[in-house]
């Protein structure tokens, strides 16, 4: 979304956490600023959440609607 790219979190202690799921914490994400950062340095999340959570949100829905998550075993 503009300059902002979301990266989804990997989560080594449970590799099927994304599977499962139906709602997303704000850590479980990382947020870089493209303009800026182009090697994805510098995650961001804590210094704009409100960022992170519109965008959190907007692919949580497409996941749902789609069918990407939770995803039927």
């Amino acid at each position: 979304m503009d300059k902002w790219k979301l990266v989804s979190k990997p989560n080594k202690q449970n590799p099927n956490f994304w599977d499962k799921t139906k709602e997303l914490q704000l850590e479980n994400w990382e947020l870089y600023d493209m303009q800026l950062d182009r090697t994805e340095m510098n995650n961001l999340v804590t210094k704009h959440p409100d960022i992170t959570s519109k965008m959190a949100d907007m692919w949580m829905r497409w996941a749902k609607r789609v069918g990407a998550v939770p995803r039927p075993l």
